[in-house]
């Protein structure tokens, strides 16, 4: 049965729990150890700007290695490139283990080392280092998928994707070229805030969920009944599901022989998931925050990660390194906004609060860090970007399906 609640119902409990929902959906979207990774420039002077990314890698979980791959070779690249107002950037990176006490760790390490700013990080256990952040007034800057309340509430937050869009933005997709759309999500207490956030974005179209069907948060066992069903008079799969849990989808979907069109998020419904089953994933739609890895705004960073030598086992094309990558952007352009000897914690809050027009050379639509989304979903107020992209499946290889970003806060509010 479909949750039909409106959105601005739900209290701070379920609130909660739909943020749950966004982190596990999102926990293998975004893939040890920790050091400084920047290198400085012979015409750089004066002290460095320091900043920390953090992830979990030494993880018997989802690990995120290309995140700090992709904050370290920024940190090369732009120090070969001018640094920061001709002061050297210094990436510090720190492995979070999926603790939240080794997290808490990173943030007194953040301190102790003077950071300016936390910057494109990602962990499920946030809620352990924002009161860290929020007392030394460190800004939590350029994540690309918040996932506690405080990610998505504090006044020293400043996300630049949203994870919950990525979701919305399937169904966005499903009102067009579907007619009986199905959910796949997995099995958690937060899936009646995704099956709503999907309804919300359908309304009006015409196009209504046919059914909701559940997987299991774990991989392995026989998922042919759970397929059975969610192919079962439905044309399309809006699935909440991450890069593992595809893994072991794909396999029985091919086994049933089914032809239905399936839609997935950016670094989940990815190349390496996606490349023994060309066939099945043909014309497949993905949804992300930024546009796809070939696209030209990437120049610098598909540069980056070749010389710099990024760990070529990792996919870079995800809400992760793509993040990363797009955060260090749009931090180095609020601090080159500040005179070169005077950019620290408190005066890169100071000019981030007055950013009106941040640019990234297209990595992300133009945000305003000065207008909270006060009349949006309750508790989401620090969501400033509400924009997807859409790639597609040609011939067994992800691709861009449309240029540009489309900003989808009417649908995921039921008003599109």
């Amino acid at each position: 049965m479909s949750f039909k609640a409106p959105l601005h119902r739900f209290g701070r409990r379920r609130r909660l729990g739909l943020i749950t929902a966004v982190a596990l959906v999102l926990g293998a979207l975004v893939v040890a150890g920790s050091g400084t990774a920047s290198s400085s420039s012979s015409k750089l002077s004066g002290p460095p700007i320091k900043v920390m990314t953090i992830s979990p890698v030494q993880y018997n979980g989802p690990s995120f290695k290309n995140i700090l791959e992709a904050a370290r070779v920024y940190g090369s690249w732009i120090n070969a490139h001018g640094g920061i107002n001709g002061r050297p950037l210094q990436v510090i990176t720190c492995d979070e283990r999926g603790d939240p006490t080794q997290l808490a760790n990173c943030g007194r390490q953040a301190v102790k080392q003077k950071v300016v700013a936390f910057v494109g990080s990602y962990s499920n256990n946030g809620a352990a280092i924002m009161p860290i952040a929020e007392k030394n007034k460190i800004a939590w800057f350029g994540g690309c998928c918040p996932t506690v309340a405080d990610e998505l509430g504090n006044k020293i937050s400043y996300p630049l994707g949203s994870g919950f869009g990525v979701l919305a933005g399937m169904a966005v997709k499903a009102r067009t070229v579907c007619k009986k759309p199905a959910l796949a999500v997995l099995d958690y207490p937060g899936k009646p805030f995704i099956e709503t956030l999907v309804n919300n974005s359908l309304k009006g179209s015409g196009v209504s969920l046919a059914k909701t069907v559940t997987f299991p948060l774990t991989v392995g066992g026989d998922l042919s009944p759970q397929i059975s069903e969610i192919t079962d008079g439905t044309d399309c799969i809006i699935a909440g599901l991450g890069e593992a849990n595809w893994a072991a989808f794909l396999p029985a979907f091919k086994q049933s022989g089914a032809t239905t069109r399936l839609m997935g998020a950016q670094g989940n419904l990815d190349q390496k998931v996606i490349n023994p089953f060309a066939q099945q994933a043909n014309n497949a739609i993905i949804v992300g925050i930024y546009p796809d890895l070939s696209e030209p705004v990437w120049k610098d960073y598909r540069a980056a990660l070749k010389q710099y030598k990024a760990d070529s086992s990792q996919d870079y094309n995800t809400l992760g390194g793509l993040g990363a990558w797009a955060g260090m952007v749009a931090f180095t352009n609020i601090a080159k906004k500040i005179p070169a000897g005077k950019v620290t914690a408190a005066s890169f809050i100071a000019q981030a609060n007055k950013t009106t027009n941040l640019q990234t050379g297209g990595l992300l639509p133009p945000i305003n860090l000065t207008k909270e989304w006060t009349n949006g979903l309750p508790g989401f107020n620090r969501v400033f970007n509400r924009a997807v992209t859409f790639q597609t499946v040609k011939n067994g290889k992800v691709v861009p399906l449309e240029r540009g970003f489309t900003d989808i806060t009417t649908y995921v509010l039921g008003q599109g």
